[in-house]
């Protein structure tokens, strides 16, 4: 999404209504930006409620009819104002609206944000915390990254935190949990020597005290980080879900220091980007509101584009239809395919495992009883995904959105940008090896 911005002072005091802001051009500004496909970000250090308040409500609606209806009568005349300086129908208004954002910042505020980039930049670059809700392509968003790092010389490891156990509490454990001789850390930054290099710590949450299961085991991660500290030429990268990072007070203690660590939050794809998605791949775009609600989660938009034509044509208004829908179409296709498909004996294993041991991924001998030919279908159709000697179900791959402006991967690209000129690595920048724990190829 590109955006446009202008930021506004009002020396003068008072705040920005509608009138004023027409009177002194930021609405044509506004809807210039807009009309012509960008978003806009409306910086202002005194309240400017009213457009505010219009915008987030035309977020929150899914027809100008719900829009119009569920403002109260002093908005309504606010709105009547807008049209006059937009010279537009209520309908494009209400389009355009969903657009603009409004940020409110006093001037002491804006100065400390000032004196707080200005740091930064000064400061050796900032190690970088990449959050989002569950399913919205976190872990892949930075697979994505960290590739495109190791395809340009980069030195890469990755770590994931729900692969190990609570006893896992110290980096040397975590090393030896993956087929490590030492701390993964210290390995990469010994392999590295002094090259550009990533390590990467996924599935944060596995280990905080929010919904983990195992918070004792957050004692490596934080080991880790402290014996990474010295090597200045290697960056960190967490992966942690957004509740996660607000309910467990060291993951807080983490993102607090906005000087030394950078923050980039995994949002909803827009609606635009759902239409262009389907579009691009040839798929008919839900006429519903509701449906193209839903498919904004990137995870639901995959399960989504894997159903068939017909399926495609419904209307979906909650997520149990969509994912009933896509459980029923694979069941009936493994079932074609290999005549028979123990449905319910299949994945009951691998639930009554991943419940008891609060895991998500389960060894492969769990479903040893199993038929090899209905398991091997099920993993053809992406329903179960082996890592390793584990198993697990399916958790969706994030589409790539369409490359438009600045998205999750270029952020994160762009804030780990290297802290010298760029040494190309060797050819055997491996830093470890497996498929389980530690990787250097994303």
């Amino acid at each position: 999404m590109t955006w446009g911005e202008q930021a506004k002072d009002a020396p003068s005091g008072g705040s920005w209504t509608v009138n004023r802001l027409s009177n002194e051009g930021v609405l044509g500004a506004v809807k210039h930006q807009v009309a012509g496909g960008n978003s806009f970000r409306l910086v202002v250090s005194s309240p400017a409620q009213d457009l505010e308040t219009l915008s987030s409500r035309a977020r929150a609606t899914t027809s100008v009819a719900e829009f119009t209806e569920v403002l109260a009568e002093p908005l309504r005349a606010v709105l009547q104002n807008l049209l006059s300086a937009w010279d537009t129908s209520t309908q494009t208004a209400w389009m355009l609206l969903k657009r603009v954002v409004v940020k409110h910042h006093t001037n002491s505020g804006l100065r400390r944000l000032v004196s707080l980039t200005y740091g930064r930049i000064l400061t050796d670059d900032p190690d970088l915390v990449v959050d989002g809700p569950a399913g919205y392509g976190k872990s892949t968003v930075v697979s994505e990254v960290a590739t495109a790092l190791s395809a340009a010389g980069w030195f890469v490891a990755v770590a994931r935190m729900d692969g190990v156990d609570a006893t896992t509490n110290t980096s040397d454990k975590l090393g030896a949990a993956i087929g490590l001789a030492e701390s993964p850390a210290v390995l990469l930054a010994g392999v590295a020597d002094g090259s550009p290099a990533l390590f990467v710590v996924d599935q944060l949450d596995a280990v905080s005290t929010y919904s983990g299961r195992m918070p004792d085991a957050f004692d490596a991660v934080a080991e880790m980080l402290d014996e990474i500290t010295a090597a200045s030429n290697v960056k960190v990268l967490l992966v942690a879900r957004t509740a996660d990072i607000a309910g467990d007070p060291r993951l807080r203690a983490v993102v607090a220091d906005s000087v030394r660590v950078e923050r980039v939050t995994i949002g909803l794809l827009t609606i635009e980007d759902v239409r262009s998605l389907l579009t691009g791949a040839g798929t008919t775009v839900p006429a519903s509101p509701t449906t193209l609600e839903l498919l904004r989660t990137p995870l639901h938009l995959a399960v989504f584009s894997r159903l068939s034509d017909a399926a495609r044509d419904l209307t979906y208004r909650t997520l149990p239809e969509l994912y009933e829908r896509f459980t029923s179409e694979v069941r009936r296709d493994v079932e074609r395919r290999v005549g028979s498909l123990d449905w319910a004996g299949i994945t009951g294993r691998l639930v009554s495992h991943m419940s008891d041991h609060e895991v998500l991924m389960a060894p492969a001998i769990v479903l040893d009883a199993a038929s090899p030919r209905e398991v091997g279908a099920l993993e053809s159709a992406s329903v179960l995904v082996r890592d390793g000697s584990g198993v697990g179900f399916f958790r969706g791959r994030r589409p790539r959105r369409p490359h438009r402006g600045v998205h999750g991967e270029r952020r994160v690209q762009r804030a780990l940008r290297p802290p010298r000129p760029l040494a190309r690595a060797p050819d055997d920048r491996a830093a470890g090896n497996g498929d389980h724990g530690l990787r250097t190829d994303a």
